[in-house]
């Protein structure tokens, strides 16, 4: 698996985030400490982006190492395939997940960052 990023994606999130050059990809279902859903019907058609400092168990399976490095969990790879982008929609100017097949995901939400997370 591999995570793509657009020139805009890449732009947005060096905007937000100036320094921050890892994240976290994660389903936004409320399985994980990032999740900002309490529980939804709509399991893995959510996703979530964590910028982070080091890496955090169980999110240590690399899919991108360029521009920025990015990490997922065995759980979160159930429900994503083959080669990955993260674009802008042009639309809804949203951050948006893609797979060969289309969208996985019309906005992708990028979390405030944190200097310490707590997963427990």
């Amino acid at each position: 698996m591999k995570l793509n990023f657009t020139a805009e994606a890449i732009t947005l999130l060096q905007q937000k985030y100036d320094q921050v050059t890892s994240y976290i990809l994660a389903v936004n279902d409320g399985t994980n400490a990032f999740s900002s859903s309490e529980g939804c019907c709509m399991i893995g058609d959510r996703f979530l982006l964590q910028p982070i400092t080091e890496i955090i168990e169980p999110y240590t399976v690399k899919i991108s190492i360029e521009p920025f490095t990015v990490y997922t969990a065995a759980y979160d790879q159930m429900f994503l395939s083959g080669d990955l982008t993260l674009s802008i929609s042009p639309s809804t100017h949203n951050l948006q997940l893609n797979d060969s097949r289309g969208i996985v995901d019309y906005n992708v939400e990028v979390k405030q960052f944190l200097n310490q997370i707590s997963t427990s």
